[in-house]
């Protein structure tokens, strides 16, 4: 029965291993010309051939922050919480942040008083939010409050046993608040960058699965087990495997489990139309990237005036082969294309930041 098992999970393998080298050596040809006699050295250092996940090297991880409330004590000294969120969020026009200044103060301090782990500084968390450390905390508790909202819309108890994935996760800003706010979870991480994994492992609660996961579409869990899984600015980036991840997500998905997926739509591709300024308009511009659907590469910027050229979008980002995909969906691929995997409950906009919507998706 093993052998049987493992020759069919060989087949299943093999063509998704072909595919990922075949990409893989397609994007290092820029490394891979005939160096000139005299000068054998490269003009930049290659990629690491040796990794089998294509992803940045281990380093010594940073010294971990203290948790929220003494970062609040520090910063914020006897100012209400509410307070707080106001002024570091405004009124963005996010979900999130309209689920973050509905909660009372009262709540905003059981909260806080919840979560004893220490935050990552942002050499560990891909720099976001930067020195601003009580963003990121509160930013990472207005998504756990919208997928709250997500479970109950299924008939899931958010208080009650569930299973949580958070993909391509980092180091926890999401998942650190099912571990100090749903004590009967099962919370899984998962993400492509060791570091991530190890940060996590050494400063976030024991009860979390953390692991690390390759570009090839695979989990290391079992069927059906998933109630809800998060996949936040992870399909924004993506050029191969849309498709077999997401089957991915289908099988280990309960019947009836949600998956969330943050989206760039047809909405974030006008709202560069009309803002030469837009910050994703910006750096597309202020880096050569190339596109298919352009004649000139990289893509110039009167490009981005028109409307989206085709249904899907991707950029990639010339000079390297790695972490340089920014990519754009309109809706109406998302509700054809993918509802062949699951039921395409509804679209969402400004659910991720105010550049991104999401799909919320259900296994039929």
């Amino acid at each position: 029965m093993f052998n049987q098992t493992h020759k069919a999970l060989a087949q299943h393998l093999k063509p998704l291993v072909k595919s990922a080298a075949r990409n893989f050596i397609h994007r290092l040809e820029p490394w891979l010309g005939t160096p000139p006699a005299a000068a054998p050295a490269p003009a930049a250092p290659a990629p690491d051939l040796t990794s089998a996940v294509w992803t940045l090297p281990d380093r010594p991880l940073t010294v971990a922050l203290p948790p929220v409330a003494e970062l609040l004590r520090e910063k914020h000294g006897g100012e209400s919480l509410t307070q707080v969120a106001k002024g570091l969020f405004g009124d963005d026009g996010t979900v999130q942040t309209g689920l973050l200044q509905a909660l009372s103060e009262e709540q905003l301090q059981a909260y806080v008083a919840a979560d004893t782990s220490p935050l990552p500084p942002m050499q560990e968390r891909a720099h976001y939010f930067g020195e601003q450390h009580v963003s990121y905390w509160l930013n990472g508790l207005s998504d756990y409050l919208f997928l709250k909202g997500l479970l109950k819309s299924a008939g899931i108890d958010p208080e009650g046993h569930f299973r949580f994935l958070d993909f391509a996760c980092s180091s926890g800003r999401v998942l650190r608040h099912f571990l100090a706010h749903a004590p009967k979870a099962e919370v899984f991480g998962s993400d492509i960058y060791s570091n991530a994994i190890r940060w996590m492992n050494r400063y976030l609660s024991p009860k979390g699965f953390f692991f690390q996961t390759a570009i090839v579409p695979t989990l290391p869990i079992p069927d059906a087990s998933i109630d809800l899984i998060f996949c936040g600015s992870v399909f924004t980036h993506m050029d191969e495997f849309e498709e077999s991840w997401l089957m991915e997500f289908r099988r280990v998905l309960k019947p009836g489990g949600v998956a969330f997926i943050s989206l760039h739509t047809e909405r974030t591709w006008d709202a560069m139309a009309k803002d030469a300024g837009h910050p994703i308009r910006r750096h597309l511009l202020e880096h050569p990237y190339r596109s298919l659907e352009s004649d000139t590469q990289p893509v110039p910027s009167a490009w981005f005036d028109q409307p989206m050229p085709s249904e899907r979008v991707v950029l990639r980002y010339m000079p390297s082969p790695f972490h340089n995909i920014h990519t754009f969906y309109k809706a109406d691929y998302i509700r054809t294309k993918w509802a062949r995997f699951f039921e395409v409950r509804e679209l969402l906009q400004k659910v991720h930041g105010a550049h991104q919507d999401g799909v919320v998706l259900i296994k039929r």
